[in-house]
């Protein structure tokens, strides 16, 4: 039999390993576009009517069985496509002689071929156009997923899962912090509401915000300055001359029965109106609600303020527009008041912090594990650590850092002083 008669009877192998190279190519293709998918793409395909769309984010939403889907079927054609291709050249060998270079180059062929239509070309091409790749390719990848699911299912539950639970490493424990670090992790603090100098900072602001609590930038119940709508005007008018605020909270009998504000200017040009026709309005929102949430109510009911209850309606604080935006924007503050540095650094390991300097980022960054959820200041921390109300001079550890309570503002922690030991240590 001539090299040519063997081709001729051996053209259903080149057919069928065509067929698997593009098969190859597919799973390839499809497994770059879908994981390499922006966020924008993916909420975009998520509110998508489009029925195309709507399988592509169906596909996305069970992106593990997905995973296993085209890794599995990607490693059937391969090694289906290598069977073939072996079986090719033996059959080959059996009818000519081919020089040690020729079999060596019929070796490769497959090889380069695969790696370059079945990897390379395919996953450059849905790099550049993942959402336009995952549209084309969705019909027949749902197809896949339903076909292979069973499939899929035995091998997650036999090998998979327990595999993935042996091998998957254990959650590093909080290590210590180095002096460096420490000063890292203050300066965050610190500055976390700084402006960013570039738009993507900007952006990632905003999106924080979905992130922050009400009760993380309110204005504490303790440091609200109200008025008992029932001690009479002069009395509000004398608040207003000392507190240089230009409306004032009211309530009548307890802070916990809020009624709204008074604008001083309305006061001071009526001032023989009663109090109660004064009253402005103002709403109330959770404290356990988002920042984000509460920008969309400033801007439905057109309102700069809002009173902050808690789980059990009680009045937790305030807070105000002023208070949103600085979490994007920074500090804001008038030209001439006074601003008190929050961290104060005295050495490497040395440092004077405030009692409400802002802690969210901690744990993310350094790994430090807080001891309580909910918890958003160091004073905060540090009151937890004790499990009691703090005194003066009372010293705690978490970790590497010491902290001594400097000073108290009636119950809570005003300065704190913070020390980083040379060893880890426990808090007792």
């Amino acid at each position: 039999m001539t090299v040519g008669e063997f081709l001729w009877d051996h053209l259903w192998h080149a057919g069928l390993m065509a067929v698997l190279l593009v098969c190859s190519a597919f799973f390839s293709g499809s497994e770059t576009a879908y994981f390499s998918l922006s966020r924008a793409d993916m909420l975009r395909f998520g509110r998508s009517t489009a029925r195309v769309d709507r399988l592509v984010d169906g596909l996305l939403r069970t992106s593990r069985k997905l995973l296993m889907v085209l890794l599995l079927g990607n490693q059937l054609v391969n090694v289906a496509f290598w069977a073939i291709a072996a079986v090719f050249l033996v059959d080959l060998q059996q009818i000519t002689d081919v020089v040690w270079w020729g079999e060596a180059l019929l070796v490769v062929a497959p090889l380069v071929t695969v790696i370059l239509l079945g990897e390379v070309a395919p996953k450059n091409l849905a790099l550049s156009s993942p959402a336009r790749i995952a549209q084309v390719v969705a019909l027949p990848l749902t197809l896949l997923v339903r076909v292979l699911g069973p499939v899929q299912w035995l091998l997650g539950t036999a090998l998979v899962d327990p595999l993935t639970r042996l091998l998957r490493p254990a959650r590093l424990p909080a290590s210590a912090l180095s002096p460096d670090e420490l000063a890292d992790l203050l300066d965050l603090a610190q500055h976390r509401q700084h402006l960013a100098p570039t738009e993507s900072a900007w952006i990632q602001e905003v999106i924080e915000l979905g992130r922050i609590r009400v009760a993380d930038i309110m204005v504490p119940r303790v440091d609200m300055v109200t008025y008992d709508i029932d001690q009479g005007t002069e009395g509000l008018i004398e608040a207003f001359r000392r507190t240089r605020l230009i409306k004032m909270p009211v309530y009548r009998d307890s802070q916990d029965n809020l009624l709204g504000v008074i604008y001083a200017k309305q006061l001071l040009l009526a001032p023989d109106t009663p109090l109660a026709k004064l009253v402005r309005h103002v709403p109330f929102v959770p404290e356990t609600g988002t920042v984000d949430k509460l920008l969309v109510q400033f801007r439905r009911t057109r309102t700069q303020m809002a009173f902050v209850v808690d789980e059990y309606g009680g009045t937790a604080g305030l807070v105000t527009l002023e208070d949103a935006m600085e979490e994007v924007v920074g500090e804001i503050t008038a030209p001439d008041e006074e601003v008190t540095e929050p961290v104060q650094r005295f050495s490497r390991t040395e440092y004077r912090l405030a009692g409400d300097l802002p802690i969210r980022e901690w744990t993310d960054v350094f790994n430090v594990e807080l001891p309580a959820e909910g918890i958003s200041t160091v004073g905060g921390l540090v009151m937890s650590l004790l499990d009691r109300v703090p005194r003066e001079g009372d010293t705690v550890v978490l970790h590497n850092l010491q902290f001594t309570v400097e000073s108290m503002q009636r119950h809570r922690i005003a300065w704190l002083g913070l020390k980083l030991l040379e060893q880890e240590s426990t808090h007792g």
